[in-house]
């Protein structure tokens, strides 16, 4: 017996569910792939910094943190409310020493790190070179850096520091990389507390 042809549009209107199933497989694959890496990377950093003295665990995690977003540079900022100032914990290395120097020791609210302490907020600038904005400092500019993100460390609904990130390319970064930071801050937030003075460990407390 002869078999009825499918009509063309039958045809185009079952290939089209095949392209949006393969589709949505491949997003909730990809999903899940970068939701494994993610885990894996949360794991690296806890391990870090349980096992590794601070100032270079602060160091190492930063190398994990700038690689896994394919950036370049990347501080970490502890907060001293008693004298309202944010202090430079960790930093990644080529970064110039005089931009150091003058990272060591922010006033809350300058710059990218003191905005985002202030403000309990992410700040992000896709070019901070070209920025007239107010918030990127002459000394974030001398980094050679352009797109940056600089998230608030976290420690239960209190900020205890800044956790930055630089890219040497313009770069918007996405809601999700910025969730991903917060989310990465929030291990590093106990660690950046207990490397601040005692008197501010009491106020956490």
């Amino acid at each position: 017996m002869a078999r009825t042809a499918m009509p063309r549009s039958s045809v185009s209107r079952l290939n089209e569910l095949g392209g949006v199933r393969l589709a949505r497989y491949d997003s909730l694959a990809g999903e899940t792939i970068m939701e494994g890496r993610l885990m894996q990377i949360r794991q690296e950093i806890q391990d870090i910094l349980d096992t590794t003295a601070r100032d270079s665990g602060f160091s190492a995690v930063l190398r994990v943190i700038v690689k896994h977003f394919q950036a370049h540079m990347g501080t970490i900022h502890g907060l001293a409310e008693g004298d309202g100032h944010l202090y430079l914990l960790g930093a990644t290395d080529g970064i110039p020493e005089p931009v150091l120097a003058a990272s060591r020791r922010i006033p809350l609210g300058k710059g990218i790190a003191g905005a985002s302490a202030l403000q309990r907020k992410p700040v992000s600038l896709c070019n901070l070179q070209t920025d007239d904005s107010g918030v990127a400092r002459p000394g974030a500019r001398a980094t050679g850096a352009h797109g940056a993100l600089c998230v608030p460390l976290f420690l239960g609904d209190k900020v205890v520091g800044a956790l930055g990130i630089g890219c040497q390319g313009d770069r918007v970064f996405t809601e999700d990389e910025t969730t991903e930071l917060l989310d990465l801050g929030r291990i590093l937030a106990p660690y950046v507390a207990d490397s601040l003075p005692s008197t501010r460990k009491q106020d956490l407390s």
